[in-house]
């Protein structure tokens, strides 16, 4: 979390948003907490009540003295449980705004962002914060940098493992010395562009290139995400080089052999307590 709180794109962004949407007298869900942040943002903004929805029993005391240090106390309500399960109980007013912070490194991090779309479409259509979801496919792959690696045989064969990771990429430079660009796989393409539960019609996305892909190749993943009016956040590899706790999504190519792959995504899956690893909801395979 403190990666997050320290991550200008991502913070100041989010509370442009909320400034634009909260008025006097709203209600609004805060899913995912985490340390308060937003849903503080939304009290101080003018909202009448604040349910702060988190499942983590560890960052509950954070959230109760985050309240307390910014004087929203009676305006916040902590609920400490998983979001399907706040709105299984839910019973108070329609809420005007639902926000929700949770997103990973890439958009699918956990099942949260299923949770807040259903939530969305059982509350009726409510205005939310983000409102438009984009995953896109970049044009280049990456490849493994095997020059500085040589000799670091057990990191060559953790990689070799097909596998999801993660790189970070600002202004189109790779940071992470253990990867360089690869070859051109065609043009940049939206893979999804949703913003309410029926987009998701499909969780397998089929994928053509102009050439077959080698072992060594990952493909690229990242999102654009609208939040409120001319406000977006991103983990675009061209992303401007101010401070990310954003990595791009690596999906391998090993085995991949054809010029047509399937993307499999499970929107629905929850594991908690992963931290400093891919989630493990992707995967790609062979389109026979």
């Amino acid at each position: 979390h403190f990666y997050m709180l320290a991550d200008t794109h991502r913070v100041k962004n989010f509370v442009k948003a909320i400034r634009q949407k909260v008025h006097v007298g709203s209600t609004v869900i805060d899913l995912g907490a985490g340390t308060g942040i937003l849903g503080i943002e939304c009290a101080k903004a003018g909202a009448d009540t604040v349910h702060m929805v988190e499942q983590e029993p560890k960052l509950i005391p954070v959230i109760e003295a985050m309240i307390k240090e910014h004087g929203v106390e009676e305006q916040c309500v902590i609920h400490n449980k998983r979001s399907d399960d706040f709105f299984k109980e839910y019973d108070g007013p329609k809420p005007d705004l639902m926000v929700c912070e949770g997103i990973g490194d890439h958009i699918f991090e956990s099942r949260i962002i299923y949770d807040f779309l259903k939530a969305k479409q059982q509350l009726g259509g409510i205005d939310t914060i983000p409102g438009v979801f984009k995953l896109n496919l970049h044009s280049h792959t990456v490849r493994l940098n095997r020059e500085p690696l040589e000799g670091y045989h057990t990191v060559l064969d953790k990689l070799n493992v097909p596998k999801l990771d993660s790189v970070n990429i600002i202004d189109n430079v790779i940071l992470d010395p253990m990867f360089k660009w690869g070859d051109k796989i065609g043009e940049t393409k939206t893979l999804l562009n949703f913003g309410v539960l029926k987009d998701l019609k499909t969780n397998k996305l089929i994928l053509e290139f102009d050439r077959t892909l080698d072992d060594d190749e990952y493909l690229v993943l990242y999102f654009d995400i609208t939040l409120g009016q001319k406000l977006n956040i991103s983990n675009s590899p061209s992303r401007e080089a101010e401070p990310h706790s954003y990595y791009q999504r690596l999906v391998s190519c090993k085995g991949i052999h054809r010029k047509k792959a399937k993307l499999i995504i499970d929107y629905e899956k929850h594991i908690p307590g992963i931290e400093d690893q891919p989630y493990p909801n992707l995967e790609i395979v062979n389109v026979l």
